[in-house]
């Protein structure tokens, strides 16, 4: 192989290392992309790709374009759908005591909090805070209850790299784990006893589509450089993401980074009767721009992981 594609995947597959891991599937993989790097740079470079190559699996891919599934919005009893903007301020539906003004902001609160409660236990949840809270509890139920599943995971770049390079990052696994199993690590976000922490404010949107006895929902995150792990941001709360720290602890060559995550969704279907989790989806993509010792500046753009859920035991 060339020295300077060589030179290429070795600096490729550095900058990813530190974006790779949007989803907890990530991490497992991180050692090992690590070792291609200094198989790499020994000149190592064909047998780095032949070990890639081997992690590719035949699994069918689901939503591995990146792109959040197409849903619609539940109307209301009057056939009218409620909105949910991306500043977080809800077209209120609801009409009686609850639309009443207050001057209590702790009041405001409590009457916000009763009202999702009521809305959702007679039916679809219609505002962007009740369709948020819904889907936590659907999310947060099935981690907390142990439930089996089926995990896909998948990786792929869309960014301007050669492709031999994106041929290295591709990724498409597929798991299972056991009703009752520990899933802590496995079920996102990782690390984390619950799954979901997502408030209305770290959503740009949220819908819900009524398929039969199934609700679809998808709420749609945006723009964090750097976010935080678990409360500390907005994508922290729901996926399990890579801080600079976690980047310079891979790889102590690493001068500066910045993560910035962008095109983030969740998608549930949940069963309407029995408020479980039918199919959970967690994607991300990550944009990153590193100074590293000896190789100067490296950037990987639209590395995109998606984490599908489906076939649950309860």
């Amino acid at each position: 192989m060339d020295a300077k594609i060589k030179l290429q995947i070795v600096k490729s597959v550095t900058a990813l290392i530190c974006v790779g891991c949007l989803c907890v599937s990530a991490v497992s993989a991180s050692g090992k992309i690590a070792d291609s790097i200094k198989a790499g740079a020994q000149g190592g470079g064909d047998t780095a790709q032949a070990e890639f190559y081997d992690d590719n699996t035949d699994a069918d891919v689901v939503a591995d374009d990146g792109a959040a599934p197409v849903d619609e919005a539940v109307t209301d009893a009057a056939g009218e759908t409620p909105v949910a903007d991306d500043a977080g301020t809800v077209a209120d539906t609801d009409t009686g005591a609850d639309t009443e003004n207050t001057t209590s902001a702790a009041a405001g609160n409590s009457k916000k909090a009763a009202t999702t409660a009521a809305a959702v236990k007679n039916g679809a949840p219609q505002t962007k805070a009740e369709i948020v809270e819904y889907c936590n509890k659907a999310l947060n139920n099935a981690k907390e209850s142990k439930a089996g599943y089926t995990k896909t995971y998948v990786r792929k770049c869309e960014g301007d790299l050669p492709s031999i390079v994106t041929n290295l990052i591709k990724q498409n696994k597929t798991s299972t784990m056991a009703k009752g199993g520990d899933n802590k690590d496995d079920f996102p976000a990782g690390g984390y006893t619950w799954s979901s922490k997502l408030r209305e404010s770290d959503v740009t949107s949220a819908t819900c589509k009524q398929n039969g006895q199934y609700y679809e929902i998808t709420l749609k995150l945006g723009k964090e450089v750097n976010p935080g792990k678990g409360e500390a941001s907005s994508y922290g709360r729901v996926m399990t993401v890579i801080t600079p720290e976690d980047a310079k602890a891979m790889l102590s060559a690493i001068k500066t980074v910045t993560l910035s995550y962008h095109d983030g969704y969740v998608y549930a279907k949940i069963d309407s009767k029995t408020g479980k989790l039918v199919k959970a989806e967690f994607s991300a993509s990550a944009d990153l721009s590193a100074d590293i010792s000896v190789l100067g500046n490296v950037t990987a753009d639209n590395v995109i992981s998606t984490e599908t859920f489906t076939n649950f035991v309860w």
